[in-house]
């Protein structure tokens, strides 16, 4: 069995953790997104509305 060092185990965690950040920094951006487009023309809502069942609907 190999055993991990320390400087594997921060290197991994650091990992862990940036990647946490960047997925949470985008998850923000996209949702300041669909706050715009929710507070633009009607249109512009039903093709986000739209945007959203087909991404909710290839996920199922």
């Amino acid at each position: 069995m190999t055993r991990i060092t320390r400087r594997h185990l921060l290197q991994s965690a650091a990992s862990a953790l940036a990647a946490l950040g960047i997925n949470q920094l985008l998850f923000q951006q996209q949702a300041h997104r669909y706050g715009q487009a929710l507070a633009q023309s009607t249109s512009r809502k039903l093709g986000l509305i739209v945007d959203i069942l087909v991404m909710v609907g290839g996920m199922c």
